[in-house]
């Protein structure tokens, strides 16, 4: 008898995604689309968004991390300022592993499509490309 793969636990369980969460996916990523910088790569049913290499955001496409409704977005460093707005949002779904900078924001209705682009604008302003010496 094989035996089924147990999850990682340090691996957050990915959930599917409804097929209106991707069509909202889909609208984020065409505005993405004209942002300078950006490249793509699929991870894990998850569309992992980059500004020059560096990651900051994902868009659920068959899987999503949080909830099946959620995108996600990376600040590699915290403020007072930004700590506290992430906090007043209830919509934003604080990260699972401390210090690694991940949180979701959750799209209940079309009408969270602008919202969820402005936490991952703030997350490609924060999303500093390293430059290389030489």
């Amino acid at each position: 008898m094989a035996s089924r793969k147990q999850p990682r636990k340090d691996r957050p369980a990915l959930q599917r995604v409804p097929e209106e969460v991707r069509e909202w996916s889909a609208l984020l990523k065409s505005e993405l689309d004209s942002w300078p910088g950006i490249s793509y790569r699929k991870m894990f049913g998850v569309l992992a968004v980059y500004r020059k290499g560096v990651i900051f955001a994902g868009l659920p496409d068959k899987r999503a991390l949080f909830t099946g409704r959620s995108v996600i977005f990376k600040f590699p460093t915290l403020n007072a300022k930004l700590a506290m707005k992430l906090n007043s949002d209830e919509r934003v779904l604080a990260g699972t592993q401390p210090g690694k900078g991940w949180f979701g924001f959750e799209l209940r209705s079309a009408g969270d499509i602008t919202p969820a682009l402005a936490w991952i604008s703030l997350a490609y302003e924060a999303a500093k490309p390293t430059r290389k010496k030489g």
